[in-house]
């Protein structure tokens, strides 16, 4: 009785002194055994999103200079998109409701978009409208949804029709866009489950994507995830995916590309994975007792933390980085 009550005065001392975010990790970061991420932060989204709810879900983090946001995209179709804006400590600084798409990514111009709207990033303030282009998310589910080159092009709405790449070069202020594409494998079809840039204009874009109907590999779970990473600047991953590295057994929301790392969530072992991008080998793992598997994923570029959304429980955290 004297312990449990020693222990909740040093919890209410906690929460006085830390605020709610910095408790999490106060309280928990001592005693997570090394089978749980050490979570951070949380926001509960079950008072917003339904039970079920049989939409599509989309978690982007977008980072410029010193900005960095997390985004949840929940869309019932075109037209009918609401993103909910969280700081890096998931503090929720704007919800954005009849958004025209689900897409997510900065412009050349330093403003956020989602969908056709435009937004100034210091404070998410309006900042027009790209319409009638509409930035989409093509089905990738991890990473983001375009990308900025060195001359300031604006790469966005990829796609993969049967075995060829399709993407839109846009200018700067938007317009009109130039089509591009190129055959990335030899016949076979794939799916697009993920375009994840670097940080850096004249860095790389890591590309994931699934043979259709190729299940994950021999356990049959998850998706057996081809790889191929293309520089920014002239960006043209032709045979990307033919005979390309490749791992079985991913959650295809899951995938992350850190620090010249591919970063994802092994279905068949419930752990986590680092991946060479040349290889698809394993550098490090992190097993875990958690159920990760109804879950989109985010990470920071730079390393630290990455995020978490469980379409079960409705709620987003944040986890400080397992990989060393």
């Amino acid at each position: 009785m004297a312990l449990r009550v020693v222990r909740t005065a040093v919890v209410a001392a906690a929460v006085l002194s830390l605020g709610a975010c910095q408790v999490v990790q106060f309280i928990f970061g001592s005693v997570f055994p090394a089978t749980v991420p050490l979570l951070e932060a949380t926001a509960d989204l079950s008072s917003v999103i339904p039970s079920g709810f049989s939409g599509t879900l989309r978690l982007r983090l977008v980072e410029a200079g010193s900005t960095t946001y997390v985004i949840l995209a929940v869309s019932n179709g075109v037209g009918n998109v609401t993103a909910y804006v969280y700081d890096t400590n998931l503090s929720r600084k704007k919800t954005f409701t009849g958004l025209a798409g689900d897409g997510v990514m900065i412009d050349s111009s330093n403003r956020l978009v989602i969908g056709s709207s435009l937004f100034n990033l210091s404070d998410l303030s309006s900042a027009g409208s790209i319409s009638p282009t509409i930035l989409t998310s093509n089905g990738a589910s991890s990473g983001l949804d375009g990308f900025v080159d060195s001359s300031l092009n604006q790469l966005a709405n990829m796609s993969i029709s049967s075995s060829t790449l399709n993407w839109l070069i846009y200018p700067v202020g938007w317009g009109s866009s130039t089509p591009q594409s190129v055959a990335i494998s030899s016949g076979q079809s794939f799916n697009l489950d993920a375009v994840v840039p670097d940080a850096s204009p004249t860095g790389s874009v890591l590309l994931a994507g699934e043979p259709q109907g190729g299940g994950g590999g021999g356990n049959n779970k998850g998706t057996t995830e081809y790889f191929a990473v293309a520089p920014k600047n002239g960006f043209s991953p032709a045979s990307a995916f033919a005979n390309g590295p490749h791992r079985d057994n991913l959650l295809s929301t899951s995938i992350g590309y850190v620090q010249g790392s591919i970063l994802a969530y092994d279905m068949q072992t419930a752990s986590f994975v680092r991946l060479d991008p040349a290889t698809a080998s394993t550098t490090d793992t992190f097993s875990t007792n958690g159920d990760f598997s109804n879950a989109e994923f985010a990470y920071s570029s730079g390393g630290g933390s990455f995020y978490v959304y469980d379409r079960q429980t409705r709620v987003l955290d944040k986890y400080a980085q397992w990989w060393k």
